[in-house]
């Protein structure tokens, strides 16, 4: 796990200078707005030692997803390594590609758009399973598709049973503002 913290370590911080070189002026000021996506970055390299895996690389791609959104050019992504995802965590991310699968195909968009990854779910790093379902999240979040503050209530408490029932203590946060993911 400790390589995997590293290279989100590097992407965060890289991702949180291209959020803090976005223009502010006509930008948004919801999720995926600069200053969300710069604060998201600072929370998660603050927590980088603390914070789950999974966690870290949900918000990685969320954030990923929030600057491309914003017309920012991201070097490619290299795959995050580490232990396959398994048991409670693996069903949670199971359960939230389902929904967001569903939510992209309403929405007209590109048939894989809300299920990349879940055909080879079993074989990912979880924390590389993790930062495609924050790129999902991120890309319905910044499509209007689906809201922050409402998917947070659907999937902390699937991923909060899964640390649970594998004896690790949920994490807690609540940053500056109520849409916080």
């Amino acid at each position: 796990m400790v390589a995997a913290r590293e290279r989100i370590g590097e992407m965060l911080a890289a991702a949180h200078a291209i959020a803090e070189e976005l223009p502010r002026a006509g930008a948004r000021s919801d999720e995926c707005g600069p200053d969300n996506l710069a604060w998201m970055c600072r929370t998660a390299r603050e927590g980088l030692d603390t914070y789950p895996v999974d966690k870290l690389s949900r918000w990685l791609g969320f954030v990923h997803a929030g600057l491309e959104a914003a017309g920012a050019n991201l070097p490619p992504a290299r795959p995050l390594p580490g232990p396959a995802a398994e048991g409670p965590l693996l069903e949670a991310h199971h359960i939230l590609f389902g929904r967001y699968a569903a939510i992209a195909g309403t929405a007209g968009l590109p048939p894989d758009a809300g299920r990349a990854g879940v055909a080879e779910t079993s074989a990912l790093p979880a924390a590389e399973l993790s930062y495609r379902l924050g790129r999902i999240q991120g890309i319905l979040a910044c499509r209007g598709l689906v809201s922050v503050r409402e998917e947070r209530e659907v999937s902390r408490p699937l991923f909060h049973a899964a640390y649970r029932r594998d004896g690790v203590i949920p994490p807690t946060l609540e940053g500056p503002g109520s849409a916080r993911p």
